[in-house]
């Protein structure tokens, strides 16, 4: 949505370049940005309609976005700018001067990161947990590094990477057919 212009580690040409690292590693056909203004994602008309040209342009199946209940707030509006273009791209009337096709309602999957949120399912990544490892640690500004001067956030403190890791184990352990 952003090229993270605000945030506290990196500078957006890094994190394009890191971008671009974690996106050979997962083999991505296509990664884009929207450029919309870090720290200020809101469901704005050119914030949906820029998701709603996207989704009519590649028509997916499947959408994975944030949780509406991130604490952070261009998270929480990310999630609902992109369910509201979901549907909104499905309708004739809408940003009809564009000329794409219009979009199917895809399905809506919701990340969990921040909160603890019971999930409704779980996808085993134990094939793949190599690279998907590698392909957030491409993001290496964001993360801890002891040379580095920049403050220190959350995700940059020693340990976070390992945070992941083990709640990758914790999911896939638990037996959560007993939830619902």
């Amino acid at each position: 949505m952003t090229r993270g212009e605000m945030g506290t580690r990196g500078t957006p040409e890094l994190r394009t370049e890191e971008s671009a690292a974690a996106s050979r590693i997962m083999k991505l056909d296509l990664r884009l940005n929207l450029g919309l203004p870090d720290g200020h994602i809101w469901p704005t008309e050119e914030a949906r309609t820029a998701v709603v040209r996207v989704l009519r342009a590649h028509r997916p199946k499947v959408l994975l976005t944030t949780h509406w209940d991130d604490s952070h707030p261009d998270h929480a509006n990310t999630c609902r700018v992109v369910r509201e273009a979901a549907r909104l791209a499905t309708m004739a009337r809408y940003d009809e001067n564009k000329g794409d096709k219009l979009a199917e309602m895809p399905a809506i999957m919701h990340s969990l990161f921040s909160r603890w949120v019971v999930p409704s399912f779980i996808v085993d990544v134990s094939d793949f947990v190599e690279e998907k490892m590698a392909a957030i640690k491409a993001h290496v500004s964001q993360f801890y590094r002891p040379e580095s001067d920049e403050p220190q956030t959350r995700i940059s403190a020693p340990g976070f990477l390992d945070e992941i890791e083990y709640r990758m184990r914790y999911f896939g352990l638990a037996d959560w057919r007993q939830c619902g």
